[in-house]
């Protein structure tokens, strides 16, 4: 709940910067059709028609990127309304000092959010390391011994993690679930890796999500004209496998920043199914993997799963 309430603060804090209505001061073209060397085609408007001013251009100095009619051309900085474009700058400007104060607040917000999870990750390490203790105690047979039930302790303990996790409707890990960055062309790639922790052998998983800009806006693709969409993955995923996918150009805007997953969907070989959504998808990407944790407990106590159990 406090974190909820934490990124709604930011959010409603932070006004998202936007186009404006503006017009030309005088006759001119518009230029659009680049062929990655120079525009082949331009459209001829007279002095005071309408245009959007939507960005200013990254590939040419002096031009900006405005909308005609619904489509998006090229114009060079001196034929927009000076006054307009000047208006524009300065809400940009100020629009980028509260964006780098609003990504200020979420990087010390996401510190605290670590060092949370350090302890909640410690104290379960404390745990488990003084149930293997207590155990040690009462077996002093050989140093082989104590760590064949220290290991054994582990894996109960990683076992019973897992049956919790799946008892909670959260029968995977995922390692990332995240975006690339836009190529050249705005194409922006949906990537995608987990692990079957159930009991069941996946048929089919989807992915459904939206991605944002910078400043928390919905993203259109300039191409396909959607902002959320779905992606399948086609398994099988054995239990306990890990899995891996990408989608790639699954959007095209060179403004996309992040991707917010709404739902997973699982279907199973056996023809059950079941969804992901919400809260328990933002508590499994934030959990750190359960093979990380043990290994990493397994490491501290010297224990060489091969030498013990061989």
């Amino acid at each position: 709940m406090k974190k909820a309430l934490l990124s709604l603060l930011l959010f409603c804090s932070i006004p998202a910067f936007s186009q404006i209505q503006t017009t030309v001061e005088k006759t001119c073209y518009l230029l659009y059709g680049f062929n990655g060397k120079e525009f082949t085609k331009n459209k001829k408007i007279k002095e005071g028609t309408p245009i959007i001013l939507v960005e200013e251009s990254n590939s040419f100095p002096n031009f900006y990127i405005v909308k005609y009619k619904d489509d998006l051309y090229s114009i060079k900085k001196d034929f927009i309304n000076q006054v307009d474009l000047a208006s524009y700058i300065k809400a940009k400007e100020d629009s980028l000092l509260k964006i780098r104060q609003k990504e200020e607040a979420i990087i010390r917000y996401n510190d605290s959010i670590k060092m949370a999870k350090r302890k909640r990750v410690n104290d379960s390490i404390a745990i488990i390391k003084h149930r293997a203790d207590s155990i040690i105690k009462h077996q002093k047979d050989s140093i082989k011994t104590e760590k064949k039930i220290i290991a054994l302790a582990v894996f109960q303990a990683y076992e019973d993690r897992k049956n919790e996790l799946i008892n909670l409707g959260m029968p995977i890990e995922i390692a990332y679930l995240t975006i690339s960055r836009p190529n050249s062309a705005g194409g922006v790639d949906l990537m995608f890796k987990l692990k079957n922790i159930s009991k069941k052998r996946i048929k089919y998983i989807s992915v459904t999500g939206y991605v944002i800009n910078a400043v928390d806006d919905k993203c259109v693709c300039t191409v396909r004209r959607y902002s959320q969409c779905t992606r399948k993955g086609v398994g099988p995923i054995e239990p306990d496998e890990y899995a891996s996918y990408s989608w790639e150009n699954t959007w095209y805007n060179h403004t996309i920043d992040r991707y917010i997953p709404m739902s997973i969907n699982i279907q199973y070989m056996d023809g059950t199914s079941i969804t992901i959504s919400g809260n328990k998808i933002k508590k499994i990407m934030q959990n750190e993997l359960l093979d990380d944790v043990f290994k990493r407990i397994l490491k501290e106590k010297n224990i060489n799963i091969n030498e013990v159990f061989d």
